[in-house]
Formats: structure tokens, sequence, C-alpha cells
């Protein structure tokens, strides 16, 4: 049970009338309130505030949902926050001096989810950069579920990510993305927070830079005797938990890791938009130009990922981030070998233990952000990647490896499909079958 209440500094928002374990449903929606992006009707433009005008006038319940809709937060014209200020502005023109409409396109911008979904109660809840909800939307029918991620208590305000993958970055990055995509400055626990273990990098004193690159072992940090000393963002400043030196927010060290920062998101948007696995069918290429989109990816993500992992280490938000969509590219390109060549050659068994070794990094820097949600939430994709190519190399002892990583995601299950839940007991189990069918198939070979 929940219900919608006025608070003082974030206008209305969801709070919990009863306690929620992890896993609980909270709120459930059959269907949207709207439908308001380019792709959801014949929209003839690639202005997003002009698709939204468009695609709310095509809609044959506008007298149905309009009060609904308005009822939704929106900037006022006095507003004094600048990302408010630019979105009132800069959606103006696409209103064609339609109050009315001015509004509904301010309301879509600040309360649709993925693919311009508008709910009539979901769109009320607040986001947290430590949420404590999740929310999953099926692509076909828009029908919505919100489950707990934490315990919840009675009063609790429901909040969400609003930041999807950039949650896992650190607050600069986290602060830059809302501002730009729903137009307000996060004043989360999180953000508010004196340290930010997504900024960690190896100590600039400690490990002296060779034309600001990183020597290997550090770099990599995989060498047990040779330790790296890390930097972490606290208060405004860079300081080294060893030695105690500081690089303070006005020093080059600083302006570079910044640097580094924007263009890993830059890539991430440019990657956004031309992976053939987030268009549509109509928006998709030929096959040749497909091809070349990928292989430009490829090494556009080789590229960053090696520029933020020989400047900033191992253990920086913008390495990890990199670092999982390099996995995620690696462990599909596996299973595509698979499929022609049956079993594993050398070759692939080394691209699979490079990709363990990926997962296990990637693990660790989940854990150093002390987030409230389970590592599955970002990990859960991969790591069924790797106990499924584990199991594939066909002996017990590498199907019992993968088990003790699908054991990640105890607890996670709620959160998991039903047909992924299947997939996954399935390969916990496959080593019990392989030590089941070892005496047939040594009979067969005697």
């Amino acid at each position: 049970m929940t219900e919608v209440r006025d608070t003082t500094s974030s206008g209305k928002a969801l709070f919990a009338t009863r306690e929620y374990a992890v896993g609980d449903i909270i709120l459930q929606e059959d269907k949207p309130l709207a439908v308001l992006s380019r792709s959801s009707f014949n929209t003839t433009t690639n202005d997003p505030f002009t698709a939204i005008a468009q695609a709310y006038q095509q809609n044959s319940n506008q007298l149905d949902i309009e009060g609904k809709l308005l009822s939704l937060y929106h900037p006022q014209s006095d507003t004094t926050n600048p990302a408010e200020q630019t979105l009132w502005k800069n959606s103006q023109s696409a209103a064609q001096n339609d109050n009315r409409l001015h509004k509904v396109i301010m309301v879509a911008c600040c309360n649709s989810f993925q693919g311009g979904y508008v709910y009539e109660q979901a769109s009320r809840i607040n986001h947290s950069c430590q949420p404590n909800a999740l929310v999953n939307i099926q692509d076909d029918t828009g029908a919505l579920l919100v489950r707990a991620l934490t315990p919840i208590a009675v009063n609790e305000e429901i909040v969400i990510s609003y930041a999807g993958l950039y949650l896992y970055a650190d607050t600069r990055a986290r602060q830059h993305v809302l501002r730009r995509d729903k137009y307000f400055d996060c004043s989360c626990v999180r953000c508010q927070a004196a340290v930010d273990p997504a900024n960690t990098i190896p100590c600039t004193s400690c490990h002296p830079r060779h034309q600001s690159q990183l020597d290997e072992a550090t770099q990599y940090d995989d060498d047990d005797e040779h330790p790296v000393n890390y930097m972490i963002w606290k208060s405004d400043q860079l300081i080294c938990e060893s030695c105690g030196h500081v690089e303070t927010s006005q020093s080059s060290v600083v302006n570079v890791i910044h640097s580094i920062s924007d263009k890993v998101l830059q890539f991430f948007e440019q990657y956004k938009q031309q992976d053939p696995n987030s268009k549509t069918l109509s928006e998709q290429d030929d096959n040749e130009t497909q091809d070349e989109e990928e292989e430009q990816l490829e090494s556009l993500l080789q590229e960053h990922l090696s520029l933020a992992s020989s400047v900033l280490g191992a253990r920086h938000w913008t390495t990890n981030l990199l670092l999982l969509l390099y996995l995620d590219r690696g462990l599909k390109q596996y299973n595509r070998k698979l499929i022609f060549q049956q079993t594993a050659d050398d070759d692939m068994q080394l691209d699979l233990a490079e990709h363990i070794d990926h997962l296990q990094k990637i693990t660790q820097f989940v854990k150093r952000l002390q987030l409230h949600l389970h590592p599955g939430h970002l990990l859960s994709d991969v790591i069924v990647g790797i106990a499924r190519a584990l199991v594939s190399l066909g002996d017990v002892k590498s199907a019992q490896y993968a088990t003790r990583w699908l054991d990640h995601l105890n607890g996670y299950e709620p959160f998991l499909s039903e047909a992924l839940v299947k997939v996954v007991d399935s390969l916990k189990n496959a080593w019990k079958r392989m030590e089941d069918d070892e005496p047939a198939r040594k009979k067969v070979k005697g």
C-alpha cells in the first residue's frame, strides 16, 4: 500500500503505508497513462520537444488523460532552477503558444520512463542515487511493476533511480546526466556524502606517472607483490589512504579526471545511439553498414577503455563501466563462436579466462560503492553469460565454478524473469547432471 504526499523539498512523492521486504511488489500499473516519444507515433522530427508534442496531438485519449497528466510535476514559469529554466525555454517553441501543450511537454520530460511511458502513480516516484525500489516495464504492453530493492518501513518514501547505468558513476557524472536528461539537481543522501568511492585513482605521489600514464602493474592492480595505494574523493579533494597526499579540486590531476569522465559520458551516449541492439527494426541499417558500425563501436570502446584504465586505474568508475560494456560484447562474441564451433578451442578458453577476470574486477568495484541494491541489478546478465560459457566447456569442475558465480545472484531471484530463473536453476545443476552421466560416458569409451 502506498499514498501520495506533499514534501517540503521535492513536491509530491510516493510513501509506503506498510512494510515491504526485498522483492515485494509495491506498485503495479497495467498500462501507462500515455506514451509520449518519437517512436510511439508517426512523428516527423528529430527535435525531442516537437516529437513529444506530435505524439500527444495524435493521442486519441487526450481529453481522458489531460487532467491526470497535468497533475504531475512540471516547472513553473518563475522557476529559479537553471536546468528547469532551460527546459521551459527550449520546449516553449514546440508548443506553438499552446500553454496546455507546453505543460504536457514538460510533464513528459520530467516524468516519463524510457520509451516515453508516463504513469499515473509511478511517475510520482522521486529519484535517489541510493534507491530502495526498482521499476520493471514490459516492452510490448507497457505494464509496470515496482519492487522493493531494500526493506522499506512504514512512512518511508519510495525512491527509484533515474540515472540508469550512471547510477554507478561518481557524483559529478550523475549530476550532469540528471540535469541534462531530467532537468533537476539531485540532493539525495549519496550526492551529499563527503566520500565518493566511484572517484578513486592510484595515488599520484605513491605511483608517479610517465607522460600521464600508469605503469602496467599499477594500471591493472593484479600483482599482490606490488600493492596499489589509492586516492579517494573526500570533501571535494582526492586524498591518498596510505600516504595522505592531497590533490585539490583545482589541481591539474582533477582536471584530467574530469576531461576523461566527460569523454566517457559522450562515448556512452554515442554508443547508445549507434548500438544496433537498441534500434527498432525500421531504424536498423543493412548488414554491411551494420558490420561497419559494429567495428567502429568496438574500436572506440577499446580506445576509451585504454584511456581510462591507463590514466585513472582499475577502480575508477569510467574503467569499470567501460569494462562491463567490453565484457558484455565479449560474451556475445564468445557465444556466437560457440554456435559454429560447438566446442571452445584454446583461444576461446583464454578469452573466457579474461572475461572472468574482468567480471571479478567489476564485482569488487560494485561492492566498494556500498549501494543498498543487489549487485545483480548491474551484473545479472554477465554473470549468467559467464556461467553459460563455463558449463559449455563440458567438465564438472567448470560447471561447479559456474555455480559459484551464479551464487552471486542469490536473493535477486524476484527481479529475474521466470525464464531466466529456470536458466539459472538449470546451469546451477549442470555439474550434477555431468556427474550422473560420467559412468555412462566411461562405459561407452571402454
